[in-house]
């Protein structure tokens, strides 16, 4: 059985860690990743935080900053992947279905969030890492995620929400460019 209340409601104990890290995630990400979770479907708590991420992105140059990314996991199945589709009701563009623990999906994935980065940055490393946060309700994935992208098990994954209490930050590189990846409570 799914969960379909409202962040609010679905998610009291950790509401005001919710919004306090999607406040984090737009201030300091040059990209950020939703993560939603298919299996669920479009829930009333999706719909909030995807609406705490549009208030405050800011127009530059005619974009939107950061921008966001919706990612739909959990699509294991050709029915979840279908299913992913319905996400275009956040409005967050594109849904890309992906299955963090089997990688179906990540290539594209990335491709779209490295789309997105600048050209080239010439500062230190921690002023120069393009930082990409993870956000998301409890349990949709978010730690899956970032330990299929950097090919271990940094983040402990769980199936009890609220597993990941603090944003962790994985520094990478790839192709002589770092990152760091915030993975959100």
């Amino acid at each position: 059985q799914h969960d379909q209340a409202p962040l609010s409601i679905g998610s009291a104990a950790f509401i005001n860690e919710i919004r306090a890290q999607v406040e984090v995630a737009i201030e300091e990400a040059d990209v950020v990743v939703l993560v939603v979770d298919a299996l669920s479907g479009v829930t009333q708590a999706d719909l909030e935080v995807a609406n705490m991420l549009r208030r405050r992105q800011r127009k530059q140059e005619g974009k939107l900053m950061p921008p966001v990314i919706l990612a739909v996991n959990k699509a294991d199945s050709e029915t979840a992947r279908m299913n992913a589709m319905d996400f275009y009701s956040l409005g967050m563009g594109e849904p890309f279905a992906i299955s963090a623990i089997h990688g179906t999906g990540t290539g594209d994935l990335l491709d779209e969030i490295v789309a997105h980065f600048p050209a080239q940055v010439e500062e230190e490393i921690e002023e120069t890492a393009i930082k990409v946060a993870i956000v998301g309700k409890p349990n949709a994935g978010k730690s899956s995620l970032l330990n299929k992208i950097i090919g271990k098990e940094r983040a402990i994954v769980s199936n009890i929400p609220g597993t990941t209490r603090d944003a962790i930050d994985t520094p990478i590189t790839i192709e002589d460019q770092d990152y760091i990846l915030i993975d959100t409570a």
